[in-house]
């Protein structure tokens, strides 16, 4: 029964929600089965000791529900049927009850179609002031204004009267805006993500919508901004458009909903770090800033968590910066922030980071012995400090051993994008090529490496060209 589904929607529910769902089955208007009542409330007590083993057999909570009859297991499954039809209703009506001013939308429509005009005023002046209140500068709200604005406009033409009416013009616009903002959300993430998965999306429509956003007849902040991210994305190489992303976060970032704003420097975080990668150090300070201004605003955190890598992040960037003590500091202070089944983890892999980046070696060995590499990114991350731990102790056999199945491993991974894995490709070729290179190669080698742009650890190994000349 534990992998039912079922059970596994009920150990989503918090205990407001259990108390709120068992009032929801207990109503005759949504269920008129009493056993359907008991048989929830013997799972609600399950639920709140973490539904143990031994209390979740089928033939234990038949006996529970209808302790006078004998074991039916076809009963027991209409049940359990019946009552996870319920529960996605109780879902669906809870997040419908919560969706801003959907539900008033439909109690504005009834009163239009009725001809109530005391009780239409009243609730759609109740409407208006509810999405006023609430988040703005996200989907929900452009989508919501424009539901609005459309209500008026039918509820203009009912009545039947010959002359201007403003909330037509006002539907129009809100439908543009909500359209453009969707449009520019989808592809500014098609452009992001094609550095991360493939295969590539097709952005349709790219160039229109840009000649559209260029003639908006009204200013709306959260379009300019999504515009100047995708200009962004689009040509990575021209910085003036940074810069205006930059300055439209500033200036607007109080709009944004949570959310939305959340979303938007995790975009431009991403941005800097790829042109870190491809080696233009500049972006790294910038990169540190946008970090701690979005820690110490809290946009970072989802649910209370920081993301483990961004920890990861900000600890590399950190230790790139040579800002040592800073990192250290953070680690300890911001490791408890980290989601409580990644903690562990998150914590010993970027320790050995650290500790390698202080020349401490057995230090870091032994905190990423203690990783168990639960991604991808450990796993790069790991093998990359252990061939630079190999390289300068001269453990020649356990160096060219890792090199050569760290080759395979990443060419062998189909799904992972060449974005990925070419800066470790091309790190494992010059690991190689260094360690080969006589005096007459270094500087032609060292040219090479330079013009890579594709190259993790670029630093660390011109570093260990320097050794050898």
């Amino acid at each position: 029964m534990l992998n039912s589904k079922l059970i596994q929607i009920l150990q989503t529910f918090d205990s407001k929600q259990r108390r709120a769902f068992e009032d929801f089955v207990g109503s005759p208007y949504f269920n008129k089965q009493s056993e359907l009542v008991h048989y929830y409330k013997y799972l609600k007590k399950l639920a709140a000791k973490g539904f143990p083993v031994h209390s979740v057999s089928r033939e234990e909570l038949f006996a529970k529900i209808l302790p006078d009859q004998r074991y039916d297991e076809k009963q027991l499954n209409y049940m359990s049927s019946q009552l996870l039809k319920l529960i996605e209703r109780f879902i669906s009506i809870s997040r419908f009850e919560g969706a801003g001013i959907l539900p008033d939308y439909f109690q504005l429509q009834y009163c239009i179609d009725h001809r109530l005009e005391k009780h239409y005023q009243y609730a759609m002046k109740a409407a208006k002031k509810k999405l006023e209140k609430g988040e703005k500068g996200n989907e929900q709200y452009f989508y919501q204004e424009y539901l609005l604005a459309d209500l008026r406009e039918k509820h203009f033409s009912s009545l039947k009267e010959r002359r201007y009416d403003p909330a037509l013009q006002e539907a129009a616009d809100y439908l543009d805006q909500y359209y453009l903002f969707k449009k520019l959300y989808h592809l500014c993430a098609m452009l992001d993500r094609q550095h991360v998965v493939t295969p590539s999306y097709d952005a349709h429509f790219m160039e229109d919508i840009q000649l559209m956003v260029q003639d908006l007849p009204f200013d709306s902040p959260a379009i300019h901004t999504l515009e100047k991210l995708l200009l962004s994305l689009r040509a990575p190489s021209e910085p003036d458009h940074f810069r205006q992303l930059r300055d439209l976060l500033r200036q607007h970032g109080d709009y944004f909903s949570e959310s939305m704003l959340r979303y938007l420097y995790f975009s431009v975080i991403n941005f800097c770090i790829r042109k870190v990668r491809y080696g233009e150090k500049s972006y790294a300070n910038e990169l540190m800033s946008i970090y701690q201004e979005g820690i110490q605003n809290g946009v970072l955190f989802e649910d209370g968590y920081l993301s483990p890598w961004t920890f990861k992040n900000l600890v590399k960037l950190g230790i790139g910066l040579k800002e040592y003590m800073w990192t250290e500091s953070f680690i300890a202070e911001y490791a408890q922030k980290l989601p409580p089944h990644m903690r562990q983890d998150a914590l010993h892999f970027n320790l050995a980071d650290l500790y390698y980046a202080l020349r401490d070696y057995a230090k870091a060995q032994l905190h990423l012995r203690q990783v168990e590499f639960s991604d991808v990114q450990y796993s790069f991350g790991a093998k990359l400090t252990l061939i630079k731990i190999y390289f300068e102790t001269d453990q020649e056999e356990a160096l060219h051993s890792l090199l050569s199945s760290f080759k395979i491993f990443l060419q062998r991974k189909k799904l992972i994008t060449k974005e990925v894995k070419m800066p470790y490709l091309n790190f494992i070729r010059f690991v190689n090529k260094i360690y080969k290179a006589g005096t007459s190669e270094l500087d032609s080698l060292k040219l090479e490496i330079q013009d890579t742009e594709m190259l993790t650890a670029r630093s660390w190994l011109l570093q260990q060209l320097g050794r050898r000349s």
